[in-house]
């Protein structure tokens, strides 16, 4: 709200461009992660009202459906093909790998435990991971 008027604080694309999912860092209140129809994963800087994509598929038919931050900032996003990606506070991705063969509706990391998440899919599963422990891919740039 800013001056007794509600102003958005994320514009969106439109037709297809709708915010599936989004979160604030609890390290910096400041900055919203938003996953969308629109294929790509973004961190919004509110104050800043700037954005980064931290990943676009480019594919109409591929676009990220959850998305949480660590305690420390880290973000773990997942997408209606099953792949997981990771990415630091810098918003640099350090990990994907694929973890299931069809579309994961939620992710959700523990609040006190990082290496915690657990995962809704669409398999009809509630899934708990330890992210130390999952297998790594070597290529970051699907």
């Amino acid at each position: 709200v800013r001056n007794g008027n509600v102003s958005p604080l994320v514009d969106g694309k439109g037709k297809g461009g709708s915010v599936i999912e989004m979160k604030l860092n609890p390290a910096n209140r400041g900055l919203l992660a938003t996953v969308s129809h629109d294929q790509c994963i973004k961190v919004h800087d509110l104050k800043a009202e700037t954005y980064d994509t931290l990943h676009d598929t480019g594919d109409k038919d591929h676009w990220p459906t959850s998305i949480d931050f660590s305690p420390a900032g880290d973000i773990v996003a997942c997408d209606n093909l099953g792949w997981l990606r990771m990415f630091d506070p810098q918003g640099l991705q350090t990990a994907q790998t694929r973890l299931f063969k069809c579309k994961v509706q939620q992710l959700q990391l523990h609040p006190f435990n990082p290496h915690v998440m657990i995962t809704a899919s669409n398999d009809r599963l509630i899934s708990v991971f330890d992210l130390r422990k999952l297998p790594q891919q070597d290529d970051v740039t699907k």
